[in-house]
């Protein structure tokens, strides 16, 4: 079975249709978020914005959907986990990777943020 072919019983998760009507979801479990993700934009490529509690989470769901969409199709914006009066302590490389984020959700190509 191919990955494309295992997507197809995704359709058939409940979530999976607030997800294609663009609706706010929650969803508990990474996996279940990236299998439905991969799916509606496979299906319907769009941009799609996604929330996270932390970069290890967001990094791990990227991973995931790496598996099913193509590398380019997948922005991660990466915010700090403490919040900060002054930018003082934010990395370069995160300022880089915001900037590209940015830039690639203001591009007409569909991605996933």
């Amino acid at each position: 079975m191919t990955a494309l072919e295992f997507l197809q019983f995704v359709e058939k998760e409940p979530t999976y249709g607030e997800i294609l009507k663009d609706q706010d979801t929650a969803i508990p479990n990474l996996r279940t978020l990236a299998l439905l993700l991969s799916t509606a934009f496979l299906n319907k490529p769009r941009k799609m914005a996604v929330a996270v509690p932390t970069l290890y989470d967001a990094q791990s769901l990227i991973d995931m959907l790496n598996d099913f969409v193509p590398q380019s199709k997948v922005v991660f914006f990466p915010f700090d986990e403490v919040l900060r009066i002054e930018s003082l302590g934010t990395s370069r490389e995160m300022r880089e990777e915001r900037l590209n984020a940015l830039t690639a959700a203001l591009a007409p190509e569909p991605v996933i943020f």
